[in-house]
């Protein structure tokens, strides 16, 4: 989705990324299913989502 593709700003750009980690933040069971990097999580579980 985000491949190949060339953004009109970095707000277009931000918001695409912000769309495509969208799941990991609701879920973050799948993130740890897909990566088990205690970081990833540690880092999951200390942001707060901004959409």
């Amino acid at each position: 989705r985000l491949a190949n593709q060339i953004f009109e700003n970095l707000e277009a750009l931000e918001h695409a990324l912000g769309e495509a980690l969208r799941p990991y933040w609701e879920e973050p069971a799948h993130l740890r299913r897909l990566t088990a990097y205690p970081w990833w999580l540690k880092g999951l579980n200390s942001t707060q989502t901004f959409l």
